[in-house]
C-alpha cells in the first residue's frame, strides 16, 4: 500500500509540475510575437527622423533595425542580387504591402518596399524579410520604442545626428575665431583712441 501511495504521490506531483510549466510557458510563447527594443550598436550612425505608425507621426531619434542602422539579404523583385539597404543613402522608407508573395520567390514571404535615396533615385521593388524590427527613441518622451518593419507605413530620414553636430560644432568655432577677430580689432582701436587722448592730455 505504502509503495502504491508513493507512486501516486509521484504522479500527483509530476501532474501539478506539467501543468504549472504549461500555465507559466504561454506568457513566454505570447512574448515571442512582439518586437523588443536593442540600443544603437556603438560605431554606428546617429539618425533622427520621422516614424509614420498609422495615422500618428512621431519624431525619433536613434533610429535602427536592431541596434544597426543598415541590413543585408534584402531582395528585388526585377533582378537576382542581394542588397544592403543603409539608413546613410537614404531619405525615406515606405511598405508598400505588409504581405508579399514574390512571383520571383514563391517560397518565401516579404514586406514589399519603396526607398527614395539621398539623390531622388526611388527603388519600388525592394524585397524586406517580414520579421525585420526597427527601434527608435522617441524625441518628444524619450522613451524606446519597437516595431515590427511591416507594421509601420514610412521612416523619413531627416538628418545623421553626427553630421549634424560636428557641423553645429564646425560653427561655433568659426563664430567663436570670429568675435575674438573682431574684439581684437575693436580692443586696437581703443588702444590707439586712449594713447592718442593721453598724448592730447600731456601737450
Amino acid at each position: 500500500m505504502k509503495k502504491v501511495s508513493k507512486i501516486l504521490q509521484s504522479l500527483l506531483l509530476a501532474l501539478i509540475i506539467v501543468s504549472c510549466a504549461n500555465f507559466t510557458g504561454g506568457g513566454k510563447e505570447a512574448t515571442k510575437d512582439e518586437p523588443e527594443f536593442v540600443n544603437l550598436q556603438e560605431g554606428q550612425g546617429i539618425f533622427a527622423g520621422k516614424i509614420y505608425d498609422d495615422r500618428n507621426i512621431i519624431p525619433v531619434h536613434e533610429i535602427s533595425f536592431t541596434g544597426h542602422t543598415q541590413i543585408g539579404g534584402i531582395r528585388r523583385e526585377s533582378d537576382d542580387s542581394i542588397n544592403v539597404l543603409d539608413f546613410a543613402k537614404i531619405k525615406e522608407l515606405e511598405i508598400l504591402k505588409e504581405n508579399y508573395v514574390s512571383p520571383r520567390y514563391q517560397d518565401k514571404e516579404y514586406i514589399l518596399a519603396k526607398t527614395i535615396s539621398n539623390n531622388g533615385a526611388i527603388t519600388d521593388d525592394l524585397l524586406i524579410p517580414r520579421n525585420v524590427v526597427i527601434c527608435a527613441i522617441s524625441t518628444q518622451t524619450d522613451m524606446e520604442k519597437a516595431w515590427y518593419l511591416r507594421k509601420i507605413k514610412k521612416i523619413i530620414i531627416e538628418r545623421d545626428l553626427r553630421i549634424a553636430r560636428s557641423e553645429a560644432l564646425q560653427e561655433k568655432i568659426k563664430s567663436d575665431q570670429e568675435e575674438e577677430k573682431e574684439e581684437t580689432f575693436f580692443g586696437k582701436i581703443k588702444r590707439g583712441f586712449s594713447k592718442a587722448t593721453k598724448a592730447i592730455e600731456v601737450k
